[in-house]
């Protein structure tokens, strides 16, 4: 596929609706299961383990059915609790869930390149929260799970990674709210296909024991979409983002791999390609006061979207690439960045050899007090109708033999140099307004 069209073929494939929905009408003969029929008290204080391995156990045995909660009820569970079968439904009603005991969706095929044997799953309408002594339980995952969905779900807490989708397909999670995150991840899309996150709201957690707080990652995978993700006041001293998309390499030693900090000792040399991320559309994003270094940060990945997306005071907009991965077909299109707290783009190739292809920043508005507003190193693509305000250090800077065309670049009153090049001048289709 030539280059030019990827955007539009893109877009149109992820014009699908979201193939699973929560709250799904009861069919008529579907098993319906209380927790209180099988013991539960759901008092907060007295465990209700038992009562819900008998009500699964059940549960499996019929092959599915409705789980259905009591609406004021705080379960206490110290151990997971496992679904590994289809045509499920945990109706929360607004019920919560309280320890360390976990949700998990489990069909895994059991071999390599298998498809996922368990679909038909949602969870939704209930929270999970620290009470009395118990902890706040991590967040659902789901393994090797099709056409199923997480939908209404509150974490509030400091302890895991949030939400989990791995090796999905065809899922939906909407409506989902992350508050209190210490060093996690608010949610993991990892290897998953043609699934969707909607309309949640993280906000409030740190990294300050010196982790990272990522608040949504995609991690491997093709045709996901995150669509009205919204992260406010998310602190970490990582380098990592936000909005974090990359490939998935395995850890091994490369000390040739560059300096660069966001190598991280990987060596993609010898990596089959579908580990990258591809496909992928960022739409209506926001990051608000967040103190990670990146709002976005995008590596071993290609044909990307960042449609939309807005960064206030935050961080970078970052692209990078490592040595032996391919980062290709990049675009931000309509997106806002303001007060940056250091350059406001910054677009990276590895070196002349594993340059950036491809990229495309269109129809963005800029303001970087604290650096740059648009930093080139290595790449090649496209920067058009382009607004830099007040920028603290130069407006363009394009180094080490970045190929990019400017048209409609427009620098505000600048507060260095307006533009910055490595070579023969500055590049045309910068202007200056004072």
């Amino acid at each position: 596929m030539q280059r030019r069209d990827f955007l539009r073929t893109l877009t149109l494939s992820l014009l699908v609706p979201a193939a699973a929905t929560a709250s799904r009408r009861q069919l008529p003969g579907e098993r319906l299961f209380l927790p209180e029929d099988f013991g539960a008290t759901g008092d907060g204080v007295a465990r209700d383990d038992d009562a819900f391995d008998a009500l699964l156990a059940e549960l499996h045995a019929a092959g599915g059915g409705v789980i259905r909660c009591r609406p004021d009820a705080i379960y206490a569970m110290q151990r997971d609790k496992r679904i590994a079968t289809s045509d499920v439904e945990i109706d929360g009603r607004g019920c919560s869930f309280t320890g360390d005991g976990r949700w998990l969706v489990d069909g895994d095929p059991g071999v390599a390149g298998g498809t996922p044997r368990v679909r038909n799953v949602h969870l939704h309408d209930f929270s999970l929260r620290e009470h009395g002594a118990f902890p706040a339980p991590r967040g659902p995952r789901l393994d090797w799970v099709a056409a199923s969905s997480l939908v209404r779900i509150g974490k509030y807490g400091r302890t895991g990674t949030y939400f989990n989708l791995h090796n999905c397909r065809d899922c939906h999670a909407s409506e989902l709210e992350g508050v209190g995150s210490r060093g996690a991840i608010g949610m993991l899309l990892f290897h998953c296909h043609d699934c969707t996150v909607a309309d949640s709201d993280f906000r409030d957690g740190d990294g300050d024991d010196g982790t990272h707080s990522i608040v949504l990652q995609v991690k491997g995978g093709s045709g996901n979409r995150i669509q009205r993700v919204r992260a406010v006041g998310i602190r970490g001293r990582s380098v990592r983002g936000v909005f974090y998309c990359r490939g998935d390499a395995p850890w091994r030693a490369a000390p040739d791999a560059g300096t660069y900090p966001y190598a991280n000792g990987r060596d993609w040399s010898q990596v089959d390609p579908d580990r990258q991320t591809r496909d992928t559309l960022w739409e209506d994003c926001e990051a608000v006061d967040c103190g990670n270094s990146n709002t976005v940060l995008c590596q071993e990945s290609s044909r990307i979207v960042f449609r939309r997306c807005r960064s206030i005071g935050a961080g970078t907009f970052r692209v990078v690439s490592t040595r032996g991965g391919p980062v290709e077909d990049i675009v931000f299109e309509d997106v806002v960045s303001e007060r940056a707290g250091s350059h406001a783009f910054d677009i990276a190739g590895h070196d002349a050899d594993a340059p950036i292809r491809g990229l495309v920043v269109r129809r963005a508005r800029i303001s970087a007090p604290e650096g740059a507003g648009l930093r080139l190193r290595h790449a090649e693509g496209v920067v058009e109708d382009v607004e830099i305000v007040e920028p603290g250090g130069d407006g363009v800077v394009v180094a080490d033999s970045a190929r990019a065309r400017f048209a409609g670049v427009v620098i505000d009153r600048p507060r260095g140099r307006v533009a910055r090049a490595a070579g023969n001048g500055l590049p045309a289709g910068i202007s200056e307004r004072r």
